[in-house]
Formats: structure tokens, sequence, C-alpha cells
């Protein structure tokens, strides 16, 4: 169970950090997040 908590707040901290970067690197960073995907393996959502 504790490894199910940690997975979910590592995730809200990653949606935080990316967050952050769209605000401070703009287009340029979303233009990178379309091309990388975020977790291994999965499609991110468009």
């Amino acid at each position: 169970m504790a490894a199910f908590v940690e997975q979910i707040a590592m995730h809200w901290l990653l949606l935080a950090e990316e967050r952050d970067s769209l605000r401070r690197f703009g287009p340029e960073y979303a233009d990178y997040c379309a091309r990388v995907q975020r977790y291994f393996g999965t499609r991110r959502p468009r």
C-alpha cells in the first residue's frame, strides 16, 4: 500500500514540475513534451 501512495505522490510532483516548466519555458517546453513520453512506453494524452 505504501508503494502505491508513493507512486501517486510522485505523479502529482511530476505534474507540478511540468506546469512550472511550461510557465518558465513556454511553447518550447510544450513542443518537447509532445515529442517525448512521460513514463516508460506510455503515450502522453493530448
